[in-house]
């Protein structure tokens, strides 16, 4: 019986894990948060948003975007599928130049799925496996759950974060300080806060470069859209970077972010948030631009 309970839980975390990736978290109703109408939207909020709402940006494949697909249809919008940026792995061979012997660090840190992903993938490409007695530290606990995938899951050996990094640096300092140097599997250009994290708290770590991000070219301008959505850090940033003019000039353009640490990094680059998830009730994306322009076309009249 003990062991059918475990796995049901495992099984509950990496559902609530491709959920989140989905932009939907989900959670135990009787939980849910108490939401006003004033605490559940800022900036421009729908009775005052007087322009009609008619392109939608999106950074998600067209294979993804089932969930979105009636809100086309019940609102008379177009919403555009286009993700902003794409990960390039890098070649066995261009791995190999940086000659690092990956199962010789006794800890790794995973911050994301596609390092983990590809550091399994290089570790058996290289004829380099894991020892079982290899730590793992990781950002979130979905990404923690995730590593099932490739290893038994072990409490004992599998640490993690709140997502963000001082967090996971901090258990790394109280669960795994005697066994560095770290691996960091990472992309191109690493995440020199999450070093320094480390660094202040007496731990090394090793950047191992697997795979770069490449921005991609969008069929539209933010500015040519009414709502600009993003799902991740990495998703205001590639806006940010390929259009930085956009941030002076949003106006009565609409931001939409899913995720606290999305919506940091939206307000850290100078947007305005106006539409948030999760919140309340509204646990995904989809959820919350529902509601949106549900209160917009009633107010508005436009039903």
């Amino acid at each position: 019986m003990g062991r059918r309970k475990k796995n049901t839980e495992g099984d509950a975390v990496k559902k609530n894990a491709t959920t989140q990736q989905e932009g939907t978290i989900t959670h135990d109703k009787d939980k849910e948060p108490e939401i006003t109408e004033e605490q559940l939207w800022q900036g421009i909020k729908p009775a005052e948003r007087q322009k009609p709402i008619r392109k939608i940006l999106l950074p998600l494949s067209d294979e993804r975007a089932s969930a979105y697909k009636t809100l086309e249809k019940k609102y008379d919008v177009e919403i555009i599928f286009q993700p902003y940026l794409k990960i390039e792995p890098f070649s066995l061979k261009e791995f190999r130049r940086q000659k690092i012997k990956l199962n010789e660090y006794r800890t790794i840190i995973f911050t994301n799925r596609t390092a983990v992903d590809l550091f399994f993938q290089f570790s058996e490409k290289l004829n380099q496996p894991m020892p079982a007695e290899t730590k793992y530290l990781c950002l979130t606990e979905q990404i923690a759950y995730y590593l099932q995938k490739y290893i038994p899951f072990r409490k004992r050996r599998i640490g993690w974060g709140t997502g963000d990094v001082e967090s996971m640096a901090e258990v790394g300092k109280e669960r795994f300080s005697e066994y560095q140097p770290m691996l960091y599997p990472c992309s191109d250009k690493p995440n020199e806060a999450l070093i320094e994290a480390f660094k202040k708290r007496g731990i090394e770590v090793v950047p191992a470069p697997m795979y770069r991000t490449i921005y991609c070219e969008l069929p539209v301008r933010p500015e040519e859209v009414d709502i600009v959505a993003f799902f991740t850090p990495k998703d205001v940033q590639a806006i940010t970077s390929n259009f930085p003019e956009f941030v002076k000039n949003q106006g009565d353009i609409l931001v939409a972010v899913f995720g606290k640490r999305t919506e940091e990094e939206a307000l850290k680059s100078g947007f305005r948030v106006d539409i948030k998830a999760p919140i309340g009730k509204f646990t995904s994306m989809a959820m919350i631009l529902d509601e949106y322009l549900k209160q917009r076309h009633k107010i508005h009249g436009e039903e």
